[in-house]
């Protein structure tokens, strides 16, 4: 597969596994970066987001929080995906909270599907 297809790909298992999820958690879809094989959800909008989930803005601290952003990257190999949430790794979050398998799942270095299910999951996991 060349990388114009393995680039749909992954933005098809993005749009289809991940975005329905983070929708319903007030996060939209921001950007298709193909550059840098990485999608970016934001907050929107983002009062409502805010009012919903107050240990996200609590991480601030006294500082206005302008957006907050989900991102997720392709490895350069292609092969595995990280995915961050305001800064967070979602993979060392589900470990702090004891999904230990799950985060494995999200972590995982062949398998780019089984990592975007297991962000999906530990999507619904912090923001529920």
């Amino acid at each position: 597969m060349d990388d114009a297809e393995g680039r749909a790909d992954f933005h098809r298992l993005v749009t289809d596994v991940v975005a329905p999820v983070a929708l319903a958690r007030g996060l939209v879809v921001a950007m298709l970066d193909d550059r840098n094989d990485s999608v970016l959800f934001h907050a929107e909008p983002l009062a409502e987001f805010l009012a919903l989930h107050p240990e996200v803005a609590a991480a601030h601290g006294d500082q206005e929080v302008r957006c907050i952003d989900l991102w997720l990257h392709r490895s350069d190999d292609h092969r595995s995906v990280t995915a961050q949430l305001e800064g967070t790794d979602v993979a060392d979050w589900l470990r702090a909270n004891g999904h230990d398998a799950l985060a494995a799942d999200a972590s995982a270095t062949d398998d780019p599907a089984t990592s975007l299910r297991a962000v999906a999951r530990a999507l619904a996991l912090m923001l529920d």
